[in-house]
Order: structure tokens, then C-alpha cells, then sequence
């Protein structure tokens, strides 16, 4: 149950563009999932890419490629049977991320992507909202358009505790 909330909540800050706070929590809930059910999960694989799609988002390539990496190593090294292809489709997609970010890291950016960056990872607020300013204000990244699809998955597992009053007839 904890675990799911916090995953929930890292979920609701990354849209919320509270990067730093979401980093934190999906640390936490993979710090959890490790002590809980080893280092080499499928769950831990899960939380790894979203912490990558945060790395992304912030323009740490290095970090979300570590972090990649080792939820690939994770997913190769599974030895359960993989009926439905789940497995394939994850591994497929974490690939198709390394890809990506290895290109990001590689490639000559423009004097835009650099001010972007630098902003970025200098930690600049918006004064209003007090939420780390993502590639000043227009939410993208890179003109890559495959980067643009990469976001943390949705926590499977909702707990909705919304406080509503239970009536017994």
C-alpha cells in the first residue's frame, strides 16, 4: 500500500513538473522495492526507467543512461516465461530509450538546446509556480520526437483514498 502511494505521487508530481520531488519519491519506492524484493525485479526495471524518464526530462543523459542500463541488464537476465510479451515490449521500449539518449548525447546541439540545458540544469524556478523551469517553459527537451514520448508509466495499481464519507443503510 505504501509503495503504492508514493508511486503515485512521484506520477503526480512528474506531470506537475516537480521533477526534484518526484526524483526523490521514485528513489524511495526503488529503495523499497529493493529491500522488499530484491535488486534484480521486473518492478525495480519499472522504476528504474521512470527515473530515467526524469533524467531525460532534465537533461542528465548520463544518469538516465545508467539507469537504463541496468533495467535492461534486469529485464535480459529474467528467467520467467514470457507467455503474453510483456517482457519483449519492455525491453524493446528500454532499448529504444538507450537509443534515444545515446543519440541526444552525442549529437552537436544547437545554441538553443544549450541555453535550454544550462537553464535547466542550473535549477532555475519559475518564480510563480516555484517548479524546476523543463527547457524554459515549453516542456520539450530536444526537436527529437522520439524523446517526446518517453514519460514515466502510470503506477498500475491506484489507491484513491479521496475522504468520501461511507453511509450504512
Amino acid at each position: 500500500m505504501t509503495l503504492n502511494t508514493l508511486e503515485n505521487l512521484a506520477y503526480a508530481n512528474y506531470k506537475e513538473k516537480n521533477l526534484d520531488i518526484a526524483m526523490d519519491m521514485y528513489k524511495e519506492v526503488l529503495s523499497d522495492q529493493t529491500d522488499l524484493y530484491g535488486k534484480y525485479d521486473i518492478s525495480c526495471a519499472q522504476t528504474r526507467t521512470n527515473i530515467a524518464c526524469i533524467h531525460i526530462k532534465s537533461c542528465e543523459y548520463q544518469d538516465a543512461l545508467d539507469q537504463l542500463d541496468v533495467a535492461e541488464d534486469i529485464l535480459a537476465e529474467d528467467i520467467l516465461l514470457d507467455v503474453l510479451g510483456t517482457k519483449s515490449r519492455r525491453l524493446k521500449k528500454i532499448r529504444d530509450m538507450i537509443a534515444c539518449v545515446q543519440y541526444e548525447m552525442l549529437k552537436f546541439p544547437s545554441v538553443g538546446e544549450i541555453f535550454n540545458r544550462a537553464m535547466t540544469k542550473g535549477g532555475v524556478k519559475n518564480p510563480i509556480t516555484q517548479n524546476l523551469l523543463c527547457s524554459c517553459g515549453n516542456g520539450e527537451v530536444s526537436d527529437l520526437e522520439a524523446m517526446k514520448k518517453f514519460q514515466p508509466a502510470r503506477p498500475e495499481s491506484s489507491s484513491k483514498l479521496s475522504g468520501h464519507r461511507i453511509s450504512v443503510a
